[in-house]
């Protein structure tokens, strides 16, 4: 293999044939900020400080330097990750005007709108471009700031969730230090040519064990092993993907306020649970109420989880390192928070006894782990003969999922001196709709000191518009956003 390329990985690899097939085509974090000029060419200051800051944030996260490379069935070669000798400005950033009016809700549903699109594009030609992109959206207001938008949309093979955030952490502090008079003196220069000595992605099975010595004594964490009848699920629509091309992503926001979100904490920290289990007990709410009719289903949701304790991945490194439980809402709990009136001690007591499962059942594989038990699902991902096959099966079969809960948690952001031409108003987390498994999407990211985030995604089609509409404005009008 040449000196520049090299496997990448377990979930490189899965990523990449899910990648190929249109089925899973990128995560996202996006930045929002206020920008004040300080010069009279507002467009060609902000392209100069993104262009010195972005050049300083690939210096800093080396697996920003690498295409990815699919395998191939026929030389029987798995996907890798190639070093590129250089990145081009014009391969990775685009620059355009948003199209809105100025008053905050116009521009959530325009961004949603170009999340959505951001997420239905794959990533072409990785022999010569990276395996991410930044797209900048920028709305003039009538005070003469501006909004600008940075989205940072990358291969899940290469980046998950935190990686995206460290990727915002990181470009947040370089442009804060990108004053006009840092810029001028810089010798910032693009294409930015990639050193022969930089790092490469760490794949997690390099990381940690995940299949350690002993791991057969642990007792697997299956509904199979238990006497109890697997649940039947609710799970939207039959997957559907006429084409690649056909796939359409759909995004819609949910904003709480700064000024909100100590509210969010509170009721959290009053039921003993974390803000992700207050999230799992809402929706569940939500889909027993206005979507499960059928009183003989359930639920089942996916709750991805870091895996860097294990890994010893360090915060600001870009990688894939996560692993998730699934857990079952069964149709009797459902029947309960149907029969519950909203925002009653009956049905808080539910949501606190849903938030606690959540808790116990990642702090379970976390102590699994921990233990010398390995990692299930990772091994499960390994055993898989051929991925391009087992991706097609999935289109071809019904969904075992509900949905999928990814809470990316506070976000906290290097010190740097305070720039007040640039602000950071908040972040994004967002992920495509999955063409299989889990048909909603529920991401999750609160900027520390900003709003709390979540965006719902989902595959036109793959659940009613009018289901993911609903629950929008139960979250909002829930969390008061």
């Amino acid at each position: 293999m040449e000196t520049n390329t090299f496997p990448a990985g377990l979930l490189g690899n899965y990523y990449s044939v899910r990648h190929q097939l249109g089925l899973y085509r990128s995560c996202a974090v996006t930045a929002h900020y206020t920008f004040t000029p300080t010069t009279p060419n507002a467009t060609q200051e902000l392209i100069s400080r993104l262009q010195h800051a972005l050049s300083k944030t690939i210096e800093k996260h080396p697996s920003l330097c690498y295409g990815l490379l699919p395998g191939s069935k026929s030389h029987n070669l798995p996907a890798r990750f190639k070093r590129l000798p250089q990145i081009s400005w014009d391969d990775l950033v685009s620059i355009s005007a948003l199209d809105t009016s100025s008053d905050a809700l116009s521009q959530e549903k325009r961004i949603g709108e170009e999340l959505g699109a951001s997420h239905e594009q794959l990533f072409q030609d990785q022999e010569t471009k990276p395996a991410w992109k930044l797209r900048v959206l920028v709305h003039e207001m009538e005070d003469e700031t501006y909004k600008v938008y940075i989205l940072f949309v990358a291969n899940h093979a290469i980046a998950d969730g935190l990686s995206c955030a460290s990727f915002q952490r990181t470009l947040h502090e370089q442009l804060s230090l990108a004053t006009v008079e840092t810029v001028e003196k810089s010798c910032v220069q693009w294409p930015y040519i990639v050193p022969d000595t930089t790092g490469k992605p760490i794949a997690i099975e390099d990381a940690m064990q995940i299949s350690p010595s002993g791991y057969e004594s642990f007792t697997p964490n299956t509904a199979s092993l238990t006497d109890k009848k697997e649940a039947k699920i609710w799970t939207g629509n039959f997957p559907n993907m006429p084409t690649i091309e056909s796939y359409k992503c759909l995004v819609l926001l949910v904003t709480i306020p700064p000024e909100k979100v100590q509210r969010v904490l509170e009721t959290s920290r009053r039921l003993k649970i974390t803000v992700t289990g207050y999230l799992h007990g809402l929706i569940a709410s939500y889909l027993a109420r206005a979507v499960v009719t059928n009183d003989q289903l359930g639920l089942k949701a996916h709750t991805p989880y870091s895996l860097r304790k294990f890994s010893k991945l360090a915060l600001s490194e870009v990688a894939n390192h996560v692993a998730f439980i699934t857990t079952t809402w069964d149709a009797e709990l459902l029947d309960r928070l149907r029969h519950a009136r909203e925002e009653s001690p009956e049905e808080e007591a539910l949501i606190a006894s849903m938030g606690r499962q959540i808790t116990q059942e990642i702090s379970a594989d976390l102590q699994r782990i921990e233990a010398g038990g390995g990692v299930p699902h990772l091994r499960n991902v390994a055993k898989i003969d051929d991925l391009e096959a087992y991706c097609l099966a999935g289109m071809s079969a019904e969904r075992s999922e509900t949905y999928e809960l990814s809470n990316l948690g506070v976000v906290r952001l290097n010190k740097v001196p305070e720039e007040p031409s640039l602000k950071l108003d908040g972040l994004i987390f967002s992920q495509c709709g999955m063409v299989f498994g889990a048909p909603i999407g529920c991401n999750v990211v609160n900027l520390e000191g900003g709003p709390l985030v979540i965006s719902l995604t989902w595959q036109k089609g793959s659940v009613e518009d009018e289901v993911m509409e609903g629950l929008q404005k139960f979250l909002k009008n829930r969390l008061r956003a």
